[in-house]
């Protein structure tokens, strides 16, 4: 069997997909024990909250 190589497009698509999902669970475990998520802003090191995560995602 021969399989193709995926495209590009098709891999950054499985990729985005992948860092959505994985930013979906981030907020939920923030949001279940209460702590803040630490994120890469502007060249700084910031901590927000599962709230502020959430609406950064809309």
């Amino acid at each position: 069997m021969i399989r193709r190589k995926p495209s590009a497009e098709s891999m950054t698509k499985d990729v985005e997909a992948a860092f959505k999902q994985a930013s979906r669970k981030v907020i939920e475990i923030a949001r279940q024990t209460n702590t803040p998520i630490i994120v890469w802003i502007k060249g700084k090191v910031v901590s927000i909250s599962a709230e502020d995560a959430e609406k950064s995602q809309q």
